[in-house]
């Protein structure tokens, strides 16, 4: 029987807790876990199966599609074929590599009908491969460039290049918008030469470009930044990028535990980097991982994956146990 893999934090995600009513919560799981799934996440799905298997009318169907995708930016649908792209799926739907894996992956992305779901699919997963440290998504990567390129899709090369230059774009974005405006205000006002008046002005203009980039940021960035900010101080755009990177490695809670441990280090920032640099290699991805690595430190974390398999162990945080 073939299986799939939920993320544990599925039902934790902000975007489910406060925005999905029961309809779409039943649905976005259905899309994860029926029967025509494939381990590449773009599959054939006829509205008509939806609507025997879930019971669910043909009206609430084409709404939630349209809701996925136009709105929540989920999925990609494709009429005339009737096939869907769980855009992002294969960050968390394939534990491991290997030839056979990706021996499956090429028969799955051959049998796709419609291209364009392969080219979204691929600007999609950009982001997450680059940066992502495992081997084998680099090899995922590849297997969908070769697939568009054998298709002749052209300019899908762009799309990593414009990813690889976006971080100095944004920020040569920013210092050319801090300049230019300084500029505009000193000449505005160059009968005023008091030195002040200026750095008053420079610290404003600074203020509205802080701002900008922190307008752009989703809800799980921007809970990350305000547990930083409240937790050792203000952060620049760069650092926070770099910060923000490991979101898609770890849940935001995991890295928050980082940012409290690192508040009484002499270098927060870089002490915080080190502690998430750890906590990658050894695959810690949620707060329950952190808890059984601490308690038994000579074990890996998938050694603990093995080992409760059968009964599960019971385990009680430190802190929880002081209060008993």
């Amino acid at each position: 029987m073939v299986k799939r893999i939920i993320p544990v934090n599925f039902w934790s995600q902000r975007s489910v807790l406060e925005e999905y009513t029961l309809e779409e919560r039943l649905f976005h799981l259905y899309l994860l876990t029926n029967q025509y799934t494939t381990q590449i996440g773009i599959y054939p799905l006829h509205q008509s199966y939806i609507c025997l298997e879930t019971g669910l009318n043909q009206e609430t169907i084409q709404h939630l599609l349209t809701r996925f995708e136009a709105e929540l930016g989920l999925i990609r649908y494709d009429p005339e074929t009737q096939e869907v792209a769980m855009l992002t799926s294969l960050e968390f739907s394939i534990m491991r590599g290997g030839k056979p894996v990706l021996d499956l992956l090429r028969r799955e992305i051959q049998r796709i009908k419609a291209t364009p779901l392969i080219l979204s699919t691929y600007k999609a997963m950009c982001p997450f491969w680059r940066y992502s440290k495992r081997p084998f998504d680099q090899q995922i990567q590849a297997l969908f460039e070769d697939e568009l390129a054998s298709r002749e899709v052209s300019g899908f090369e762009d799309h990593t290049v414009l990813l690889e230059s976006e971080s100095k774009s944004k920020s040569n974005s920013i210092h050319n918008n801090i300049h230019n405006q300084t500029h505009n205000q000193i000449h505005n006002h160059n009968h005023n030469h008091n030195q002040d008046s200026y750095h008053d002005s420079s610290a404003r203009l600074t203020q509205k470009a802080n701002q900008a980039w922190q307008d752009t940021l989703d809800t799980e960035e921007k809970q990350l930044l305000d547990y930083y900010e409240q937790a050792i101080g203000e952060v620049s755009y760069l650092r926070f990028q770099a910060l923000s990177a490991y979101l898609v490695k770890m849940t935001v809670e995991v890295i928050q535990e980082a940012i409290g441990r690192s508040t009484k280090a002499r270098h927060p920032y870089k002490y915080c980097l080190t502690i998430l640099d750890n906590w990658t290699q050894q695959d810690i991805q949620h707060i329950g991982d952190l808890i059984q690595l601490e308690k038994h430190p000579s074990v890996t974390t998938a050694s603990l994956s093995r080992l409760s398999s059968g009964t599960p162990p019971v385990i009680t945080p430190d802190w929880l146990l002081a209060q008993s």
